[in-house]
């Protein structure tokens, strides 16, 4: 746990602000009054903000003190991941998935931003823990605890109900097998409506919300390379990822071909405490990966699309508690020692690698670059226009440029107005172009700059996706100077 600390740390103001944290940075300094009619009007339920609220309000309104948060939360997963698989398994495979988890890279990059992506990862595994926990004997505080999770985890993403559901799936079946077994499915049954009845404060609101996300959304339509580039970025590189599904696949051969015994085996108590043979461990966590992963696609191929890797943590997390499960039964033979070495080392040189790269947008040297060309009446232009107050706004120490927002191109008559108004003879004799998540119509624009004057100078700001075999260059901010013709 403190080694995932020290990593999550490590760094935590190295990479520029980007626009999601720019928007988590003002929306979370907001009163909460404000903060909630914000919540209403957007994508995302309002836990995360609330929360970022009142940690803003202890380390100040910095980018650094918001990553802290989720530094923060990120280790407590850690800890809480491997009393998961220690519970399901045994201690050394608790001790495995808190390995795996804190050299992670995927992991990590999550608990370095300032979004709610570790949070929701932090409530994927308390509910998963207490779910276990309520399945042991059916005492009220597990119940309850469970309960609380899961509400806490819908409060945080609506995806969060595709953890319910691989619980569902899992837990149905599970206790339909064996009548013994009925009153734990009475019993999650009980706690989960309690879970919804929790939300239910929210739940008009999310229906305002699927319907907005029905008229239109910024997210593609995922294509099958999606998936495989999410497992990538999982397994941190592509010898990661193998090593992983080798492992997680040793553990479901194993849990498959294992005997099931009334009682469990001598040597490994942890599945008996949860009431969980190793098959059903193995299988609960099998669901719990693939149904965070898959439910998100098929739903965007066939609804809007809402899929993009970083839902998918809770299923990310399942899969290393598989992972660790394997590696615990190969740990005392000599050649499962040299493999879950292999891996030790991919992962430290895969941090090696985030640690180097740019992984975000690169506001604070693009900011830097431009106010340091910039003359005094300069006009600048932001396309997207957002990223005026959210990222730019936050770096520039400059007072005396006019500065201006692109409106979007869906605002058909206000940009046009802006166009004509960018064409018409002014006094200025600069005018600068940031680019930055710019939609349809930059051609346009393009267009009336070049009327306007010649480009005489351009730079672009590039950052990479995380990973050491499959790094890919990405051009996050791009800045052009237009100077008036003679």
């Amino acid at each position: 746990m403190l080694l995932g600390l020290a990593l999550r740390l490590y760094d935590l103001g190295g990479e520029s602000l980007w626009l999601d944290e720019g928007l988590s940075l003002a929306k979370g300094g907001l009163p909460l009054g404000e903060l909630l009619a914000y919540a209403r009007s957007e994508y995302h339920p309002p836990l995360y903000l609330i929360l970022l609220h009142g940690w803003l309000g202890l380390t100040g309104p910095t980018i650094e003190g918001a990553r802290g948060f989720s530094a923060l939360v990120g280790t407590v997963t850690i800890a809480l991941l491997g009393l998961l698989a220690g519970r399901l398994f045994d201690r050394r495979t608790g001790l495995l998935a808190a390995l795996f988890l804190a050299l992670s890279t995927f992991h990590l990059h999550y608990s370095q931003e300032a979004r709610n992506y570790a949070l929701v990862g932090l409530f994927a595994v308390a509910s998963a823990l207490g779910l276990v926990r309520s399945l042991e004997g059916g005492r009220r505080l597990d119940g309850l605890g469970y309960a609380l999770a899961t509400a806490l985890l819908l409060y945080t993403h609506a995806l969060g109900f595709f953890v319910l559901l691989a619980q569902a799936m899992f837990v149905v079946p599970w206790a339909w097998a064996d009548p013994a077994r009925r009153p734990a499915l009475v019993r999650w049954a009980g706690w989960a409506a309690v879970a919804l009845l929790l939300y239910v404060p929210w739940a008009g609101v999310l229906l305002t919300q699927l319907h907005r996300v029905d008229s239109g959304f910024w997210i593609p339509r995922p294509r099958p390379s999606f998936l495989a580039r999410t497992l990538l970025e999982w397994g941190g590189s592509a010898p990661g990822l193998l090593a992983y599904s080798v492992l997680g696949g040793l553990a479901c051969w194993r849990a498959v071909h294992a005997p099931s015994p009334a009682g469990p085996p001598p040597e490994q108590p942890g599945p008996s405490a949860a009431g969980l043979s190793p098959r059903g461990a193995a299988a609960y966590l099998a669901l719990g990966a693939t149904v965070p992963l898959l439910g998100p696609y098929l739903l965007s191929l066939v609804s809007a699309p809402v899929y993009l890797t970083r839902v998918t943590l809770p299923g990310f997390l399942a899969y290393i508690a598989l992972a660790a499960a394997g590696a615990g039964r190969l740990v005392t033979r000599p050649g499962g020692r040299i493999l879950i070495a292999g891996l030790a080392l991919i992962m430290v040189f895969d941090l090696g690698v985030y640690y180097r790269d740019v992984n975000k947008e690169p506001w604070r040297p693009a900011t830097a670059w431009l106010d340091a060309r910039a003359r005094p009446g300069d006009l600048v232009l932001f396309d997207a226009g957002y990223t005026l107050g959210y990222c730019y706004a936050y770096y520039s120490q400059r007072r005396d440029l006019g500065l201006e927002r692109v409106p979007p191109a869906g605002d058909v008559a206000s940009r046009e107005a802006f166009l004509r108004r960018l064409g018409a003879p002014r006094d200025r004799g600069t005018v600068w172009l940031v680019l930055s998540h710019s939609g349809a119509g930059l051609d346009r624009l393009r267009l009336e700059l070049d009327r306007f004057g010649d480009r005489t100078e351009s730079e672009r700001f590039e950052y990479w996706t995380y990973g050491s075999t499959f790094r890919r260059a990405f051009v996050g901010i791009e800045i052009e100077r237009y100077d008036r013709a003679q």
